[in-house]
């Protein structure tokens, strides 16, 4: 009986947690919507957001190299920068295999800051599925299912967070066995 609760109690939390993601989506996309910008150290965020990725890394044997040009700011929302940096930190580190290699690059050029991820995967990403990796509950193969833990909505969050500072975010591959993500 304990077990069946323990099962309860995480099936409600996954579905209370993809409730509550839906419902921050849809307020992100809502025409009109706005968050409230102020000038951020981006460089301090982003470099403590990899900070807290470290141990998920370690535990699941993963290099985890970051690579932060010091003194960016950005004009934006903190809590909104702190979770894409996090959303893309954790898609990276779900899909890697063990042993693997995440990294993480924050630079600037001109005017632009530039967050890549990019991570090996353990399975192959063709290149027609790029373009639909930003839409809601869409999974590039069978094995990008709820056994990792993911509801298909954490890209979709990433690029409405990146549309609403009037950025750009896109998907790449190099040789299909690698994901890459820059915004």
């Amino acid at each position: 009986q304990s077990e069946e609760l323990q099962d309860i109690r995480y099936q409600t939390k996954r579905l209370s947690d993809l409730t509550n993601n839906l419902v921050y989506l849809s307020k992100m996309e809502e025409s009109g919507h706005t968050l409230k910008k102020i000038e951020m150290p981006l460089s301090d965020i982003v470099s403590e957001t990899i900070s807290s990725f470290r141990t998920l890394a370690a535990a699941k044997n993963l290099d985890l190299s970051a690579n932060v040009t010091p003194d960016i700011v950005l004009c934006g929302s903190p809590d909104a920068i702190r979770q894409l940096t996090s959303i893309l930190l954790d898609n990276a580190a779900k899909y890697s295999p063990a042993g693997g290699t995440v990294t993480i690059d924050l630079s600037s050029n001109k005017k632009n800051a530039v967050l890549t991820v990019f991570n090996a995967t353990e399975t192959r990403i063709n290149k027609d599925d790029l373009p639909h990796v930003f839409d809601r509950f869409y999974r590039t193969d069978a094995s990008r299912n709820s056994a990792t833990g993911g509801h298909g909505i954490g890209l979709s969050i990433a690029k409405a967070i990146v549309d609403v500072h009037d950025g750009k975010i896109i998907a790449e591959t190099k040789s299909g066995n690698d994901f890459g993500i820059t915004a």
